[in-house]
């Protein structure tokens, strides 16, 4: 059993009031989302965020709709955290943004996602008794960073996707006085968010997703190219495939997926244990956009883990009911 480590799930403005209380009574300790509101998006658009969400189902856009949230969360005893995670703000949106932070904090929300410093510290300058988490967006990679944000009053590190457990332990082990936590369901991605500067919003689709065909040549220079050997292409071929696989451009989630699958998506429930030894003290699941069922569902999964009288991962692997997925480790976050 893993009591202490806590469950942080992603909303947005779906969410009806009956399904944070769901969410919450199936083992949701802490809420996070991003803000919109239409007064940005009238300067803006969607295409430029104020969290690393793009679409207008990934926000919430009212703000009597997100004060409703933040009272129900608080009734339920749990937390309500907002990300204001853009990688940086120009100077003429700092301003409207800080707007947005006050406002928040007048509601009473738990703490604040952060990555830009320059935005930290002038969240700092208001001097509200707030916390503040790093985002995974800012690129904690080592000791020496996360000692940064210590020193800037940093509570909570958020780890980048791609990091593996050795990495952070690396860093837990000479930061001891903080929070940690990691991504374990939903939303994996084969880039790394923090040198990620692209938008999503200018697709339906994000392009990162996109399984664009190429022809290969073989370059001699001076913008010549050969054909490729037979051999050589069938050796670009099964390299490409595995990157498919570890990338998930969801060539074969049709195939090879069932509608449960596709509610649970990306999964690392077998490492919990290894992510509790090493100071792990909170699990993300990034499901801001997904649907009600996906959310519930990665919820009571990782509960389930963190519930257990035993742990194995024969056990996870049972929970994730997918043996085939967990085998060839399709979707799965630390593998």
């Amino acid at each position: 059993m893993f009591p202490d480590m806590k469950i942080t799930i992603g909303i947005d403005e779906q969410l009806e009031e009956s399904d944070i209380i769901k969410l919450a009574s199936s083992g949701a300790d802490e809420f996070f989302c991003g803000i919109m509101p239409k007064e940005w998006v009238g300067v803006y658009g969607y295409a430029v965020s104020t969290n690393r969400r793009y679409s207008l189902r990934e926000h919430y856009i009212d703000w009597s709709k997100f004060q409703k949230a933040v009272t129900t969360i608080h009734k339920a005893n749990k937390k309500m955290i907002v990300a204001f995670n853009a990688t940086y703000y120009t100077q003429k949106q700092i301003p409207l943004v800080l707007d947005y932070v006050k406002r928040v904090c007048d509601m009473n929300v738990d703490a604040l996602i952060v990555s830009d410093i320059e935005l930290l510290l002038r969240i700092l300058e208001l001097n509200y008794k707030i916390d503040i988490h790093v985002s995974s967006e800012s690129g904690t990679y080592n000791s020496k960073t996360a000692a940064l944000f210590a020193s800037l009053g940093a509570k909570r590190i958020i780890f980048p996707r791609h990091m593996t457990i050795d990495e952070m332990k690396s860093v837990i082990t000479n930061n001891k006085n903080m929070e940690y936590e990691c991504f374990i369901m939903e939303q994996r991605c084969p880039f790394d968010g923090t040198y990620c500067t692209p938008t999503h919003g200018w697709h339906h689709r994000s392009f990162c997703q996109v399984n664009f065909q190429r022809a290969i040549y073989r370059h001699l220079g001076n913008d010549a190219v050969n054909l490729v050997s037979p051999d050589e292409y069938i050796n670009w071929k099964n390299n490409r495939n595995h990157y498919e696989i570890w990338a998930e451009l969801m060539n074969c989630y049709q195939s090879i997926l069932t509608m449960r699958d596709c509610n649970i998506m990306q999964c690392g429930l077998c490492s919990i244990k290894n992510l509790a030894g090493i100071g792990i003290t909170s699990l993300k699941i990034a499901s801001r956009g997904c649907s009600k069922e996906t959310g519930l569902l990665s919820v009571g999964l990782v509960k389930k883990i963190l519930s257990a009288p035993h742990f194995s991962e024969e056990f996870c692997k049972s929970v994730r009911n997918h043996r085939g997925i967990c085998d060839i480790k399709y979707m799965c976050y630390y593998r």
